[in-house]
């Protein structure tokens, strides 16, 4: 901008102010190449949808028409015998035009961005949910099963069977550990079965 002001001064660009400006149009493609890359890879992310998607993409196409109104009007200049006021209010538009375009896309670009980021982070909550709440139900499951198998159990215990415990009939007390001192009562029955007498 510093450049095309200066021809302004006399209506005349130097071969010097030439190529200063020129230099200028190759950072500016330079600087279009990099927001090109960027935009390409925020606006095909599957995260961003809705708004912030519309919103990306308006401003991008309102930013490459503003681009190319401003190269035009920058090659215009470099073309011309003479810079005439027309040339420069052109000029002038055009600028300004880019660079509120430029501001905008990079607001846009800033807010798709948030955008991914608050659906990636949604995304995470749901698949840890969705995990966390399988987990639970196999645990439930689980439980459930142990609880059914317990019940199962107990219906099929059998109470009041065969006496597994060595001579517990009381019938005699012959191979009785502590036999010495007891004996057995006959006379008095639990269950049909002898008791036994400790002395």
């Amino acid at each position: 901008n510093t450049y095309v002001d200066g021809a302004f001064k006399d209506g005349i660009l130097d071969n010097a102010e030439k190529q200063a400006i020129k230099q200028q149009l190759k950072t500016l493609s330079a600087e279009k190449a990099d927001i090109d890359n960027e935009y390409a890879t925020v606006i095909n992310d599957s995260d961003l949808t809705g708004t912030p998607k519309t919103n990306l993409t308006n401003a991008y196409n309102n930013y490459v028409s503003k681009y190319n109104s401003l190269v035009t009007s920058i090659n215009n200049i470099l073309n011309a015998t003479l810079v005439t006021p027309t040339l420069r209010n052109s000029y002038d538009t055009a600028y300004t035009n880019h660079n509120n375009a430029l501001a905008t896309l990079k607001q846009r670009h800033m807010e798709a961005i948030n955008a991914i980021a608050e659906t990636k982070k949604q995304s995470s909550i749901t698949t840890s949910k969705t995990y966390t709440d399988a987990q639970l139900s196999l645990t439930a499951d689980a439980i459930r099963g142990t609880v059914s198998q317990l019940r199962e159990d107990f219906d099929n215990l059998e109470i009041g069977g065969e006496n597994l415990i060595k001579n517990s009939e009381f019938v005699t007390t012959a191979e009785w550990y502590f036999a010495s001192g007891t004996s057995v009562d006959t006379s008095r029955k639990c269950f049909d079965s002898n008791s036994l007498k400790i002395s």
